[in-house]
């Protein structure tokens, strides 16, 4: 699924942006902000992995002293190291359990949000999602698709920083809160301007940032009006080709 994904990707992004290419400025913003996203993972597996790699440098010492300290003979020593094994075993086994239930629920709780597109009366809706590597399988990004009053319809993309369950929380307050906000005003500059007030009014931690893109579809006229809080990766395709829309204002 993942190659056919590939192969429909090439097909009707990259084969019609490479052939007709956005202007420099843009590329260029394109190249900067993979490369940043790249570095961040790259930095968060590492300094998990030395994390992990220095706890267990710390506690296998501290067993082994206590066991050599607690060991009066070599058979109570041996009896000593069984038990600690086993129990080690165990305790590790209980947290790996642990953790694989934590991450069952947040990869569950993201994939609901993910999917949960309601169906739109004369229009296909589709989605892919792909996580960069394994380490970030739960994170920020989401999107939506919302039938509003007659004949609009409300396509969102989101990707809110961080990773893990308080993420997978903060992109259900976002995906819901833009939903309320598009049904008593469908202008997406008005959207925008909305919800960062109640982003930042709710959003306790400071370092927290959000990126939005809100298109508004009018089938009647066949037009549509969006607005874009930093988030780069926005494309419409019409008439055989493919171009980037712009980015209309900050995070």
């Amino acid at each position: 699924e993942i190659g056919r994904l590939h192969d429909l990707w090439e097909r009707t992004f990259a084969e019609p942006l490479l052939a007709a290419p956005p202007a420099a400025a843009s590329a260029k913003f394109e190249q900067l902000r993979g490369k940043t996203i790249t570095d961040r993972l790259r930095a968060e597996v590492g300094a998990a992995r030395e994390l992990v790699d220095a706890r267990r440098d710390v506690v296998v010492p501290k067993v082994w002293r206590i066991l050599d300290e607690g060991a009066i003979a070599g058979v109570t020593l041996v009896v000593v190291l069984a038990l600690g094994g086993i129990a080690f075993v165990l305790w590790r086994a209980n947290v790996q359990a642990r953790l694989a239930r934590g991450r069952v629920v947040v990869e569950t709780l993201q994939r609901a949000f993910l999917t949960d597109l309601d169906p739109i009366a004369g229009m296909k809706v589709g989605s892919a999602y792909s996580s960069a590597s394994r380490d970030a399988a739960v994170g920020g990004d989401f999107f939506d698709a919302v039938q509003l009053e007659g004949d609009h319809v409300m396509a969102l993309i989101g990707d809110i920083s961080g990773k893990g369950a308080e993420a997978a929380v903060n992109t259900a307050f976002a995906k819901y809160s833009v939903r309320a906000l598009a049904r008593t005003n469908p202008a997406p500059a008005h959207i925008l301007t909305q919800f960062n007030q109640i982003f930042l009014d709710s959003i306790r931690d400071p370092s927290l940032f959000i990126e939005l893109f809100v298109a508004i579809f009018d089938r009647g006229a066949n037009r549509m009006a969006y607005a874009n809080a930093g988030l780069g990766g926005a494309f419409l395709s019409s008439a055989g080709t493919v171009r980037q829309l712009d980015v209309t204002g900050p995070v």
